[in-house]
């Protein structure tokens, strides 16, 4: 019962119980009757991802039983109305930049390094999100070499119509931090370890897109020799 609290008030329990599909009406029950009416509705609204629209609709049912509810959808699945202070304009999208030693030290919490040295292999590229628009991320990707287990973690993500219109402003943070990392190091869990970047991961749009020289199709865009 006490874990069950613990995730109610995480919200974790609901997320999870949307994310396990229900297929019986006994295990459904059973799960119903251990929630409160607004643990039900939010339940509910996760589960069968439910607009704000008619979760508000609900709502205002309850309120006019004199069931005591929130008052709007936001209020019900604790929206965050404050946008995060990690996400800032570039051009015509927004970037978000996490970092390479918050990556490191959220994974590494729970799990043991057997090794003082992290080499960094760093992954670039665009990719679309949808057939019918022009949406893409550019997220900033990377692995520690030395511990293939480890998995593959975001540093960050540019999202827009187009590729980042300043190269600077998409790679400044990254630049700087790892200029700090690999010549600082970085602490975990209280030890002292080593970085350093083994490579850049990138095919070749990205690679002149990242380099801001030509691209392989235009004049040229040959990055190997100087022959016109």
């Amino acid at each position: 019962m006490a874990d069950l609290k613990r995730l109610r008030k995480s919200g974790m329990f609901y997320r999870q119980a949307a994310e396990n599909e229900i297929n019986t009406d006994d295990t459904f029950n059973q799960i119903i009757d251990k929630m409160s009416i607004v643990d039900g509705i939010r339940y509910w609204a996760l589960s069968t991802n439910a607009p704000h629209s008619s979760i508000n609709i609900i709502l205002k049912l309850f309120k006019k039983a004199n069931v005591k509810v929130p008052l709007t959808a936001k209020t019900l699945l604790r929206t965050n109305r404050n946008p995060s202070t990690e996400i800032k304009q570039i051009g015509s999208g927004q970037f978000w930049y996490r970092g390479f030693e918050k990556c490191l030290l959220n994974y590494f919490r729970f799990n043991k390094i057997t090794i003082k040295n992290l080499s960094l292999t760093v992954s670039i590229d665009g990719l679309p999100l949808y057939n019918s628009s022009n949406m893409q991320f550019w997220p900033i990707l990377f692995t520690v070499y030395e511990l293939s287990e480890s998995p593959v973690m975001t540093a960050a993500i540019f999202c827009g119509q187009n590729k980042p219109e300043s190269v600077e402003e998409y790679l400044r943070p990254m630049v700087e931090e790892l200029n700090f990392l690999t010549t600082k190091g970085i602490t975990i869990n209280g030890e002292f370890f080593t970085v350093k970047i083994r490579c850049f991961v990138a095919d070749t749009p990205a690679r002149a897109f990242i380099k801001g020289v030509t691209g392989h199709t235009g004049y040229a865009g040959c990055l190997k020799c100087t022959v016109i």
